[in-house]
């Protein structure tokens, strides 16, 4: 089997299952042995910035010496972004032999359970064979969507569990409120297993992890945001002490700064057993990189994944923080099932010029629309037929007292990624 082959057999599969529970992950990762029973765990889950607490997480684990898996979704440039060892992403080649293993497994799981596998648990199966049969020592493993009933959580025992920011996004999957939200995501707290919560959780989300964690007889460990003092914040990383301690981080953003916390208190916790992790903590978080979050790819041309509230909120204090002083071009795309009125309407009331386009997905909101919803806020809103036509315009309208944003949906930023860096 080709690469191209193994990937057009993962994208047939269908994102989500009609039945939610563990059985089918369960049923197919038993019949690949169990693979995911030869690993140590940290798991990781949260509405926003589980991406970059999981590549910090991981970064530290590798500059220990540890091999380290790492598994996350979804990607920017290439699929196999998802599926890492050390930051390396895995070969072709091994990945197509592992979708060729898995295909005939899946086919036995659905007359098995009743059910098809889906393309998340086809992916998290391939994940869980390829790092145990690479030997790995640790994986850092990031929740697909909540936690209950994710198919991540057919892991029994993590070293640690680290919920991160909880806000509303997925209501029509995960609930209509905060608490409802945190309840799922805290599917993956396990009794007698350690939980760090992010610093500055929203108070309903922090009371049902606390409960959560007792009924499990789980420790809650949670960051001392009294204890941080941010020095400076600026495109290029962050200073900051917490503890008395300095660091550098090299992902920018307040926000990013508040997920390093966690790491923080999650490898202290894990150094109690493995001590060298304490020696790699700051040079790690001073070299992470994680790609599509205020990530420069070109000079003043940023993108960013923003695509629900919160984050894009985050992402409009940097313009402000760090861009104070310059004209804004906004690229956006966003899809319809977020609440794309309220993201749309923030970003362009900080836009001079603001280009929409229509991300690659079928749940996609028309660039049309986005450029409506705009408009009022930003008379120079007009929509793009391609991502071409959206840098083009883009770059047509800068001058050197301009910066160019693309956010968004990650279904089209690493696409405009790939338009730019190609010219």
């Amino acid at each position: 089997m080709t690469y191209e082959k193994a990937l057009e057999a993962i994208h047939s599969l269908k994102r989500f299952g009609s039945v939610l529970g563990l059985s089918r992950i369960e049923t197919l990762l038993s019949l690949l042995g169990n693979p995911q029973e030869k690993l140590k765990f940290i798991h990781v889950a949260g509405t926003n910035g589980k991406g970059s607490t999981c590549a910090m997480t991981a970064a530290v684990l590798t500059r220990a010496g540890y091999k380290t898996g790492l598994y996350i979704s979804p990607f920017v440039e290439d699929f196999r972004e998802r599926i890492q060892i050390d930051r390396n992403l895995i070969p072709k080649d091994a990945l197509a032999a592992g979708v060729e293993k898995l295909l005939p497994l899946a086919q036995k799981t659905e007359a098995l359970t009743g059910a098809p596998v889906t393309e998340f648990e086809f992916e998290t199966a391939l994940a869980m064979d390829y790092y145990a049969r690479e030997g790995c020592d640790f994986v850092v493993l990031e929740v697909g969507l909540g936690g209950r009933f994710d198919a991540t959580n057919v892991i029994t025992s993590p070293l640690l569990s680290v919920i991160g920011y909880i806000g509303l996004d997925h209501t029509g999957i995960l609930g209509e409120t905060i608490e409802e939200i945190a309840f799922e995501k805290c599917g993956i707290i396990k009794p007698g297993c350690p939980v760090v919560s992010y610093a500055a959780q929203r108070p309903g989300a922090a009371r049902v992890i606390a409960e959560e964690a007792e009924k499990r007889g789980s420790r809650l460990i949670t960051p001392d945001i009294t204890a941080l003092d941010i020095q400076a914040l600026g495109p290029e990383g962050s200073d900051f002490t917490y503890r008395g301690k300095a660091y550098h981080l090299g992902i920018p953003g307040e926000h990013i700064v508040k997920n390093a916390l966690s790491v923080i208190e999650g490898i202290t916790h894990l150094a109690e057993s493995y001590p060298a992790l304490l020696d790699a903590l700051p040079g790690a978080l001073a070299a992470a990189q994680f790609g599509g979050r205020f990530e420069k790819i070109g000079p003043d041309f940023y993108i960013d994944a923003a695509h629900n509230p919160d984050c894009v909120d985050a992402v409009t204090a940097m313009l402000n923080t760090f861009f104070a002083d310059k004209k804004k071009i906004i690229i956006m795309g966003i899809l319809g099932d977020k609440d794309h009125a309220y993201c749309v309407t923030q970003v362009a009331r900080l836009a001079d010029h603001f280009f929409a386009v229509t991300p690659d997905s079928p749940r996609a909101q028309a660039a049309e629309i986005t450029a409506a919803e705009a408009k009022p806020f930003c008379p120079a809103a007009i929509p793009c037929a391609t991502i071409k036509e959206a840098v083009d315009a883009a770059l047509s309208a800068k001058d050197d007292q301009s910066i160019i944003l693309a956010l968004g949906s990650l279904y089209y930023i690493g696409a405009v990624k790939e338009e730019y860096q190609n010219r």
